[in-house]
């Protein structure tokens, strides 16, 4: 369901709470429009590539299709994705109240990068390549993340 901004419509994929989130007071239809420019295609890029890049070890033994498969290599996926993500991030960073718009960007980054799967050695140097590109917020939101992802598993044991 599109939801209304201003007199802007944000269609999905963008998420309602994303979306709501981060518009704060007084959002001007051109804020509107200039979030959605980042969000669409950026940050829709980067959560769709980064989820496909943590889920691609186990892609690969239950055969489910993956967009990391589309690249050459690892090493080339890893580049594109980490281009993406700073693009994502950067253009959060500038919009206005761009702090809000970074935190969820980058959160976004180190939600996904936190999964185990980033960790493994055939992932770790992606993850740290895609990290590195979306700045130093992202850093220490995948410490919070794993740390969640941590307290989660020791609650359900």
């Amino acid at each position: 369901m599109p939801v209304k901004a201003a007199g802007w419509r944000i269609e999905p994929p963008v998420s309602v709470p994303i979306a709501q989130g981060a518009r704060p007071p007084a959002t001007t239809a051109a804020d509107v429009h200039a979030a959605q420019a980042v969000y669409v295609p950026w940050t829709c890029a980067a959560s769709t590539l980064l989820d496909a890049f943590v889920d691609q070890l186990d892609d690969a033994v239950t055969g489910n299709h993956s967009y990391v498969g589309y690249y050459a290599t690892a090493e080339v996926a890893a580049e594109r994705i980490a281009a993406i993500v700073a693009r994502s991030a950067a253009g959060a960073r500038g919009l206005r109240w761009g702090t809000r718009h970074a935190l969820i960007a980058t959160g976004m980054v180190a939600m996904y990068l936190s999964k185990d799967a980033g960790r493994e050695p055939p992932l770790r140097d992606g993850t740290r390549v895609a990290l590195r590109a979306a700045g130093p917020l992202a850093r220490i939101e995948l410490v919070i993340m794993r740390t969640i992802r941590a307290m989660r598993r020791l609650q359900s044991a």
